[in-house]
């Protein structure tokens, strides 16, 4: 990559040229624990379908390991303001054991019941990309980090003029810290706030 290019992408402050990749890469990641819980059940009977579940656990994790520290080295972070915080980290609980935990219950004895399976999978996949909510993903919890619905303001007070409401913008913040109201922190935008939340990568936390 030329320097001119890597300084774009440095002074970019979203992902500038992949926002669907982006979701993809958090949504199919998130079923990567399935795959890896599957591999494990469909193992003694079927070894070959055991390790494709397991190559692609390993693939969707590693793909969101790299998204994830491609954010963090080279998206520019942004000064915000949380104006309003809200945790959501238990919604990935009600998700993994409404939506993931089921599948366990299938047996792989026909060509059919796998066909289905990746067909259902496909499906949802679509259902949560057009959603929008990338950031229900059991691996980042794994991961250590926290979730957060904020609204937030790039007009931090003290600088400029106290930020009027519909200044205001709402994301889901993926955090390793607690967030809490008025507070300044540095984040990287992964998802613009567009129609629905947009999702944030908290770097640091400023004060």
């Amino acid at each position: 990559m030329s320097s001119g290019a890597l300084f774009g992408i440095r002074s970019a402050n979203y992902c500038p040229h992949v926002p669907f990749f982006s979701r993809f890469v958090l949504v199919t990641s998130s079923y990567s624990p399935l795959f890896l819980l599957l591999g494990l059940v469909s193992y003694e009977e079927h070894w070959r379908l055991a390790l494709a579940f397991w190559g692609l656990a390993t693939l969707a994790t590693l793909l969101l390991t790299g998204l994830l520290a491609a954010m963090w080295l080279a998206i520019r972070e942004l000064p915000l303001e949380v104006m309003s915080v809200k945790e959501r980290t238990e919604d990935v609980g009600v998700y993994a054991t409404t939506y993931l935990l089921p599948f366990l219950a299938l047996t792989f004895d026909d060509w059919q019941t796998v066909s289905a399976l990746f067909v259902f999978i496909g499906l949802l996949v679509l259902v949560y990309l057009r959603a929008r909510v990338s950031w229900l993903n059991p691996l980042l919890l794994l991961a250590g980090f926290r979730l957060f619905e904020v609204e937030y303001t790039t007009r931090l007070q003290g600088k400029e003029a106290v930020p009027e409401p519909r200044e205001f913008q709402r994301a889901v913040a993926i955090s390793f810290r607690g967030l809490h109201r008025e507070q300044k922190i540095a984040a990287s935008r992964i998802e613009r706030p567009e129609a629905s939340l947009g999702v944030l990568l908290v770097k640091r936390v400023l004060g």
